[in-house]
């Protein structure tokens, strides 16, 4: 698996276990097995260099340098699942790249917000099944 993959499914795995507070709820939420969640955090552990969980018997908690790095994870994480979610609306609406009427620059722009502002869909390709 590349680097920057294993990377970021490392990273979803750590919080949703910091999120859950425990291995095994993770697990269950996500179908994976508590095995591999565990190793995935352990191997995010060595790469970083800083515990990032606190575990005790009856739960798991981020350490300070886990809360900092879920500080920093979560916007970054519904970033990224924004532009999944507006991909797949893209994929069954309109495709294209809108341009304001009058205006030969051309901008990638989120369709739905795009004719909100004035701008056409002229020159794009309906993509309905």
């Amino acid at each position: 698996m590349p680097d920057e993959r294993r990377d970021l499914s490392e990273l979803l795995l750590f919080q949703a276990v910091a999120e859950e507070g425990s291995f095994t709820r993770a697990a269950r939420k996500l179908g994976r097995a508590q095995s591999g969640i565990s190793q995935a955090i352990t191997s995010l552990k060595k790469r970083i260099g800083v515990p990032l969980l606190a575990r005790t018997t009856r739960n798991v908690r981020p350490t300070e340098a886990g809360k900092h790095l879920l500080k920093s994870l979560n916007p970054a994480l519904r970033l990224i699942e924004d532009g999944l979610t507006e991909l797949k609306e893209a994929r069954s609406g309109v495709a294209g790249t809108p341009t304001r009427e009058g205006d030969p620059q051309r901008a990638p722009f989120h369709l739905t917000n795009a004719r909100r502002s004035g701008f056409t869909t002229s020159g794009c390709v309906e993509n309905r099944p």
